[in-house]
């Protein structure tokens, strides 16, 4: 796990760690934002860029027009999928297919990264001895280097940046709440790609189940409890008698005693809910 000392930017932590990704000698590597949740089509990414020759293939999604102008906008040629235009967070509307924060690259491209973050410095500071001595007039240069708007704009029409559009599913976590929502995504998906990952009514012995639940083999659940829909249960949790959950996530090793009532809400490792009391 590597962990940046102060903030630099997707791009100044690429350029940071440029040996820990090196190791090995990969081919290719990707970069994913922790701030979202989809199906990660990886291995279909990997075939899309290896047919279009690209050296960074973006993962895309199509949304309705309102809510484009709120992410990253690209625009592609319909034949060959490149991206021959790049606008972030426009104020009017340039596309409908966004940048979903999930990017293929080639090993090449992690040198480019860090000759632009070594521009970027000479550049903040030559900045700073200018500023120095005329502050009204000089502007001091971000710290941070952006891989989107940095590295990855200026790269559109010049055909070496291309999209590979997904219809799946797609959420960007913006608060902690959110969480709960993109559970049900997963959720859902389970539904038609593998649906004996999802919990059942089965039989006396078995909780009243409804809508889509994952519960872990090893938590404890007591059989008049009642719970879904969209209920996520982590490992070790015990939940008591007569307990209805709905709309939430229990992490590992918490307990939620007889009668008690979890709604919408996200119960953290070990947490301890007592007899009767209402969480929501």
């Amino acid at each position: 796990y590597l962990q940046e000392r102060q903030h630099l930017g997707t791009g100044g932590g690429l350029r940071t760690f440029r040996e820990d990704i090196e190791s090995g000698g990969p081919d290719l590597f990707f970069v994913l934002h922790f701030d979202i949740c989809c199906s990660f089509p990886l291995v279909d990414m990997l075939h899309h860029h290896i047919r279009a020759q690209a050296f960074v293939t973006v993962l895309g999604k199509r949304v309705f027009p309102d809510e484009a102008k709120t992410y990253g906008c690209l625009v592609a040629d319909p034949d060959s999928s490149e991206v021959v235009h790049w606008a972030e967070k426009p104020t009017s509307f340039v596309s409908d297919l966004i940048n979903c924060g999930v990017y293929l690259l080639n090993m090449d491209m992690l040198q480019d990264i860090v000759e632009l973050g070594d521009a970027l410095a000479d550049q903040r500071q030559q900045a700073a001895l200018r500023s120095a001595t005329y502050p009204h007039l000089f502007h001091n240069i971000p710290d941070q280097l952006r891989l989107e708007q940095d590295f990855l704009l200026p790269m559109a029409g010049t055909q070496t940046l291309f999209v590979f559009e997904t219809g799946d599913f797609w959420c960007q976590i913006k608060t902690p709440g959110m969480a709960v929502m993109c559970s049900e995504l997963y959720m859902q998906r389970y539904r038609y790609v593998d649906p004996t990952l999802l919990a059942s009514t089965g039989g006396k012995l078995s909780p009243r189940i409804e809508g889509n639940v994952v519960v872990h083999p090893s938590a404890s659940v007591h059989p008049t409890a009642k719970l879904g829909p969209n209920v996520c249960v982590g490992a070790g949790v015990t939940i008591g008698r007569g307990v209805r959950v709905a709309h939430s996530i229990v992490l590992a090793g918490t307990t939620i005693r007889d009668h008690a009532c979890v709604l919408f809400s996200i119960l953290g490792w070990n947490a301890m809910v007592g007899e009767w009391v209402r969480v929501e």
